[in-house]
């Protein structure tokens, strides 16, 4: 399957009325992807996708603007680094990510809103980011919608928010006692159902 990849800034357009079924992407990137300003595309994110229709942007730069209510749609969280974008020739699919959620029965600190192996986690997060990839910390839940309860990474902590469904997730969990419990099987038994690889577990 063709795929076409590159890294963009994903902002918000604002609330306009036009913006709200568009997506602002730059000529740049509607060259590369050989699609035209007017056309339909797919916009996806983990399992939460829009019909948007295109709108060119001027210049050189890698940038794709949505709507606020779009964003939401889509759980997009605020991204200040470009982000790894692939556009599918073949089903006319731009997807955003990828996501990885790392697994941890951890929770922040009531006062600071930091993790006991919070240096360890930024690292990760950092790295994530260089690598144009959304990352953020998850615990055990169940898996009933398009959406996970998460630990997203701010200036100075970890904001605890609605995020969209990760295309894999590494396992830390440090309790083996957690591991064999009934919900910890309901989940990778989920995760199976939504084809969505668990590493270390």
């Amino acid at each position: 399957m063709k795929v076409l990849e590159n890294r963009a800034f994903i902002l918000t357009a604002g609330n306009v009325p036009e913006n709200k079924e568009s997506i602002y992407v730059s000529k740049s990137l509607l060259k590369k992807w050989e699609l035209n300003h007017g056309d339909s595309i797919l916009v996806k994110a983990g399992l939460n996708q829009l019909s948007l229709k295109i709108r060119q942007l001027p210049g050189r730069d890698s940038l794709v603007k949505l709507a606020e209510e779009s964003m939401q749609v889509l759980l997009i969280p605020l991204l200040t680094f470009p982000v790894r974008v692939q556009y599918f020739p073949n089903e006319n699919r731009l997807t955003i990510g990828p996501i990885l959620a790392l697994l941890t029965n951890h929770t922040p600190n009531s006062l600071n809103g930091t993790f006991d192996n919070d240096l360890f986690y930024r690292e990760l997060s950092s790295y994530c980011n260089e690598q144009g990839f959304i990352f953020y910390l998850l615990k055990l839940q169940t898996l009933e919608d398009r959406q996970v309860l998460g630990y997203y990474p701010t200036e100075d902590q970890w904001a605890r928010t609605v995020l969209p469904m990760p295309n894999v997730i590494y396992n830390r969990l440090h309790s083996r006692k957690l591991e064999k419990s009934a919900d910890f099987q309901q989940f990778v038994l989920r995760l199976q159902e939504l084809a969505i690889p668990l590493f270390n577990g």
